[in-house]
């Protein structure tokens, strides 16, 4: 069984494969398009000025309507189709641009076989069948120079298998804490077993086990890296998502900065936590959106210490801008 790592970047397409699965006679994210293989029916000598002349038109093969409209969001060649490039090399460069962008959504979507390709018809507005390639479209014969409507740019999508996820495993780090309670995987975050493995998904999983950790006591948890497996035997994604936990922590004191005109006692009463409860970050969200809402304030910021102390609790510091006393003119 063939399983290679994937990584991917924060913004949550896979960009990466740490070894080709062209080893294994696979092809995954093999690159799509060579250099010089979208060589068009065209013209023997360049045209200067012939597409900015004629315009052109962009038609999809291949996408399911759901992928389509995404490919569509990220094309240059449809989104700049009113303002064509002066030549053919333009709409080449234009079109190969997409073709890359086009890749990672499919990647991100899950189809981690994805390939896309581009054909350029000079003689404009013949549709090619999706059983004819770039490369035969590179052997056809120039056309007649006095073709005049709009050239075709045919873009054709073969998505492959879109992946699904097997196990979602979540591993803690650096902290002395048991963690025999917290979730050991993404299931009950919007990321289930058997489910599209979409990129966005996984990371919005994430984002939520952090504001998870963070109101059930560890102020510092945060992201330590991914790891995650593609098979190709099943079509299936193992992740596993790493998180450094650091200590746990209840709150500590409360100290107030920036008061003038307001007493301290207004901003005890108002107080969400008590000293020694265990530290959740909502509890400081609510009392700010309060605070706020008072119309006392032009600022309100939480902030804590940078590390929990020797007994567990963690100071934390409220500053505020007082708002400038209304006056009422006279007369």
């Amino acid at each position: 069984m063939a399983m290679e790592p994937l990584y991917w970047r924060n913004m949550g397409i896979f960009s990466q494969i740490q070894h080709e699965m062209r080893r294994y006679g696979y092809g995954l994210l093999v690159p799509v398009f060579l250099a010089g293989l979208p060589v068009v029916a065209e013209a023997a000598g360049p045209v200067p000025g012939l597409v900015a002349e004629r315009g052109y038109i962009v038609q999809f093969e291949g996408a399911s309507a759901d992928l389509l409209g995404r490919l569509e969001d990220v094309s240059q060649l449809v989104a700049r189709r009113e303002t064509p490039p002066p030549s053919i090399g333009g709409l080449r460069r234009r079109a190969q641009s997409d073709i890359n962008k086009m890749t990672k959504v499919m990647q991100s979507r899950g189809y981690f076989e994805g390939k896309a390709a581009y054909q350029i018809d000079i003689e404009g507005g013949v549709a090619r069948s999706p059983a004819e390639t770039a490369s035969a479209q590179t052997e056809a014969a120039p056309v007649a120079a006095a073709a005049s409507g709009p050239l075709l740019v045919v873009v054709s999508v073969t998505p492959g298998p879109q992946f699904v996820v097997g196990d979602s495993a979540i591993e803690y780090l650096d902290t002395d804490t048991a963690t025999d309670g917290l979730p050991a995987d993404l299931a009950k975050l919007g990321v289930d077993a058997g489910g599209p493995a979409i990129s966005a998904d996984i990371l919005g999983a994430e984002k939520k086990l952090l504001t998870l950790l963070q109101q059930a006591g560890f102020p510092f948890a945060k992201r330590a890296g991914r790891k995650a497996l593609a098979n190709v035997d099943t079509n299936t994604l193992d992740v596993t998502t790493r998180v450094s936990l650091g200590d746990k922590a209840i709150f500590g004191a409360l100290s107030v900065q920036g008061l003038e005109r307001v007493d301290r006692s207004y901003i005890d009463e108002r107080m969400t936590f008590k000293p020694g409860e265990e530290y959740d970050s909502q509890k400081l969200s609510d009392m700010r959106s309060a605070l706020v809402r008072s119309g006392l304030f032009t600022g309100v910021r939480f902030e804590t210490a940078e590390q929990v102390s020797a007994d567990g609790s963690l100071p934390v510091t409220l500053t505020v801008a007082e708002r400038a006393p209304r006056t009422i003119g006279a007369g």
